[in-house]
């Protein structure tokens, strides 16, 4: 059955499954680590003296059992059974956001808490984000900001109660402002398409390069080998931009701080690898230039002195 525990850290109580009996669980709350006490044998329960007649007289039906519910939290933490009024105090604590999943007996999979739990998502809109003023700005640009002790990161502001960000204005969607969402969704259609139609080259030029080792011989061979390594490479950077547009659509589904960041780092990825790759290609260019010149010179010098006569005989 399940074990109540209280976390030391927040001071709130919740039950977990006892097949966590002497580990450490995650707080769904602050995040704190919490030890669950070991559940010993119990002694059994003290038998009910029977009422005489009581066999023989009418029984009142038993009350219908009421669905349990279960929570799962974006790390995969799994916490019930429940009721659902206790899973509704744990919404109203904040324990429970949009990044969390529930899960009711008879379901056959999670659902995510905000689809079924529609005040999730209006606790979120009710939330803000701090305004900071223009010289802690954390987008301002280099000068802008007075120390570094000013900057402020993106998600440091201390969350309130319902995970959000506290702020003095209110900001729909959370605490990411409806023109970042809306470029955001206007990004990843042609991300996606970047992305495909990127891959189709590489398909494409894969094809053309096995063909020129098939029917190139040695030669071909020789000369198809560093362009599969190329399109391996350009391969590589398509996988890193499609990614991208699949964090986006995460971004866009949950309009949360952290998936943002996700879709920044993995744009931020994206670029550094076409950096890479560029400034690679051109080192390789300028050195292939500097072999021709090298090669037209030394070419050049052999035929002059092919040319000229041999005087020694006179």
């Amino acid at each position: 059955m399940p074990i109540e525990v209280k976390c030391p850290q927040c001071s709130r109580k919740f039950r977990i499954p006892d097949k966590y009996s002497g580990k450490r669980v995650k707080c769904p709350g602050c995040q704190g680590a919490i030890a669950v006490p070991s559940s010993g044998p119990k002694s059994p329960a003290p038998a009910i003296p029977k009422v005489p007649g009581q066999e023989k007289g009418p029984q009142r039906p038993a009350p219908a059992k009421q669905p349990e519910w279960y929570m799962q939290t974006e790390d995969g933490e799994q916490y019930g059974p429940v009721s659902k009024e206790e899973l509704q105090g744990w919404i109203a604590e904040g324990r429970i956001d949009a990044s969390c999943q529930v899960l009711q007996d008879g379901w056959e999979q999670w659902k995510w808490a905000e689809d079924v739990f529609p005040q999730i998502g209006q606790t979120a809109s009710d939330s803000s984000e701090v305004v900071v003023p223009g010289d802690e700005n954390p987008f301002a640009g280099p000068g802008q900001s007075e120390s570094p002790a000013a900057a402020v990161a993106f998600d440091s502001a201390p969350p309130d109660a319902a995970g959000a960000i506290v702020s003095e204005q209110p900001a729909a969607a959370g605490e990411i402002s409806p023109q970042i969402i809306a470029a955001m969704a206007q990004t990843r259609p042609w991300v996606n398409l970047v992305s495909i139609l990127w891959m189709v080259f590489v398909g494409l030029g894969t094809l053309v390069q096995l063909a020129g080792m098939a029917l190139g011989g040695i030669v071909g061979i020789a000369g198809g080998l560093p362009g599969l390594a190329i399109m391996g490479l350009y391969f590589y950077t398509a996988y890193l931009l499609f990614s991208y547009g699949q964090k986006i659509q995460i971004f866009l589904r949950r309009k949360g701080t952290v998936e943002f960041q996700k879709a920044l780092d993995a744009q931020r990825v994206f670029w550094k690898t076409v950096g890479i790759i560029m400034l690679v290609s051109l080192v390789l260019a300028v050195l292939m230039v500097i072999l021709i010149v090298i090669l037209v010179i030394a070419g050049a010098a052999a035929l002059s002195s092919m040319g000229q006569p041999d005087m020694s005989g006179f």
